[in-house]
């Protein structure tokens, strides 16, 4: 190595740190300065791959642990619903039975009503078809005929009853 590739720098360091870079200066343990470096290198690598079994070792113990406590909940809760199925099944007679009974109870109390309706209903017929019957145009002239005699002086309406009497005799 020439002197235009270096370049001075000042450090405090450790005693180990600078008697390895003195070696490194040196030059003349390149070789088994790069094999320390591999070896150590190789040691981490080891010792990381020993940590990854270790942790895939973990890793799977918690699967499994979790499976497991997985399958009993499912297992359990599998029970519950046949549990509450079964009860299910033993109470759909008596739901179907008192359904029946409620329903008949229902018909019985809605029948008169009904009646009562079709009744109702048949009058309000009845009275549509007499209001249809009336004679407006008659009944509008007995109004005038009313409200013109009402207005007639005593002695007008004197005349009028003598005249009605005497028509109700002809007749």
């Amino acid at each position: 190595m020439s002197i235009e590739n270096k370049e001075y720098v000042s450090l405090w360091v450790t005693k180990e740190t600078a008697a390895e870079l003195k070696k490194l200066q040196s030059g003349e343990n390149e070789k088994l300065m790069v094999e320390e470096v591999a070896k150590k290198l190789q040691l981490n690598i080891e010792s990381e791959l020993r940590q990854l079994d270790d942790d895939l070792a973990r890793y799977k113990a918690a699967c499994v642990v979790f499976k497991q406590s997985l399958m009993g909940v499912y297992s359990s809760q599998q029970e519950e619903i046949e549990k509450v199925i079964d009860n299910m099944w033993d109470i759909m007679p008596k739901v179907k039975s008192e359904s029946k009974k409620l329903v008949v109870e229902i018909e019985k109390e809605i029948y008169p009503l009904k009646q009562q309706l079709d009744e109702t209903a048949k009058s309000v017929e009845q009275i549509k078809t007499a209001f249809n019957n009336i004679n407006f145009y008659a009944a509008e002239r007995m109004v005038d005929l009313v409200d013109k005699v009402s207005k007639l002086d005593d002695g007008s309406k004197d005349i009028l009853k003598f005249l009605m009497n005497q028509y109700k005799e002809e007749k």
